[in-house]
C-alpha cells in the first residue's frame, strides 16, 4: 500500500454578528468543526509507505457584540493499527513522513465568548519482525483576541498524542516533534485561560528495538495557563520473553515546563 502525496486539508471561516448565543450543548453562535481521519492497516508481509502525508485544519471566526463562537478540530492519523478498528499491528515495513497541523483563531469583540479546541493523535504500530521508520510533526496554533474591556471569557484548550509501539522481533526508528503556541492573554478578556497537555510514548515488547527522538516545544502568553507535557517509555516486564535488545532515547524538554511522572529509564530526568 503506497499513499503518496496524500493531503487532508479543512479551511473554515465564520463570520457572527449579535447573534446574542451561548456555547452551551447545541445552542451556539458560530462553531467550525473538522473531523480528519487517515486509518492505513496492512497483512501479513505488508507494506505500507506514506512518503509525504499531511492533515491540516484551518479555522477562523469573527464574533461580533454578544456572539459565542467555537473553533474545535481533531486529528488522527493511525498506521499499522487503529485503535478504532482493534485491528493486529502490521507485520512488514512501514515507512512514514507525516505532518498534522491546527491554526485556530476567534476575533471577538463586544461580550463574545470564544473558545478554541484541538485532539492531534498519531500512532504507529508494529510486531512479529516488521520495520517502521516513522517521522511525526504535530503543530497547534491556537489565537483568541478578545476586547479587554468587555465581560468575555476565552479559552485555548489542546491535547496533542503520539504514540509508537513495537512488540517481538520488530524495529522502530521513530522521529517526533510536538509544537503548541498559544495566544489568550491579560489583554484578552477578563477571563482567558491556555489549557494544553502534550504527551509522547515509546513502547518496545518482547525482542523488539526502539529508538526514539522527541521533542516539545509550548509557548504562552501571559494569561491564565496551566500545561503539562509528558514523555513515557515502557519496556517488556513479562519475566517469562526477553528483555528488549534495545531501547535508545533523546528527549529535549521545553522551557518552563515539568516532565510528568518521568519513567526510571528517562536519560533526562
Amino acid at each position: 500500500m503506497k499513499i503518496d502525496n496524500v493531503e487532508q486539508d479543512v479551511d473554515q471561516t465564520s463570520n457572527c454578528d449579535d447573534l446574542n448565543l451561548a456555547i452551551s450543548g447545541s445552542n451556539l453562535g458560530c462553531e467550525n468543526f473538522a473531523s480528519v481521519s487517515l486509518v492505513a492497516l496492512s497483512a501479513t508481509d505488508g507494506k505500507i509507505t506514506v512518503p509525504e502525508g499531511e492533515q491540516t485544519a484551518n479555522q477562523l471566526n469573527d464574533c461580533y457584540d454578544d456572539t459565542s463562537c467555537k473553533n474545535e478540530a481533531t486529528l488522527f492519523a493511525g498506521l499499522g493499527q487503529s485503535f478504532f478498528t482493534g485491528a493486529d499491528p502490521i507485520d512488514g515495513t512501514l515507512t512514514a513522513d507525516y505532518s498534522q497541523s491546527v491554526d485556530q483563531t476567534n476575533l471577538c469583540e463586544g461580550d463574545s465568548a470564544c473558545e478554541n479546541e484541538a485532539l492531534v493523535v498519531y500512532q504507529a504500530f508494529a510486531n512479529d519482525d516488521a520495520t517502521v521508520n516513522s517521522k511525526s510533526d504535530q503543530t497547534v496554533t491556537q489565537i483568541n483576541e478578545c476586547g479587554e474591556n468587555y465581560n468575555q471569557a476565552c479559552l485555548n484548550s489542546a491535547l496533542l498524542i503520539n504514540h509508537v509501539y513495537a512488540e517481538d522481533t520488530a524495529t522502530v526508528d521513530s522521529t517526533v516533534s510536538q509544537n503548541l503556541y498559544q495566544k489568550c492573554d491579560s489583554n484578552d478578556g477578563p477571563t482567558c485561560m491556555n489549557s494544553n497537555t502534550l504527551a509522547v510514548s515509546g513502547s518496545a515488547i518482547d525482542n523488539s528495538f526502539l529508538k526514539y527522538v522527541a521533542s516539545q516545544s509550548v509557548t504562552n502568553n501571559d494569561g491564565a495557563n496551566d500545561g503539562t507535557t509528558s514523555l513515557t517509555y515502557q519496556t517488556d516486564s513479562n519475566p517469562s520473553t526477553p528483555q528488549p535488545s534495545s531501547l535508545t532515547s533523546n528527549y529535549n524538554q521545553p522551557p518552563n515546563t515539568a516532565v510528568t511522572n518521568p519513567p526510571s529509564n528517562n536519560p533526562y530526568p
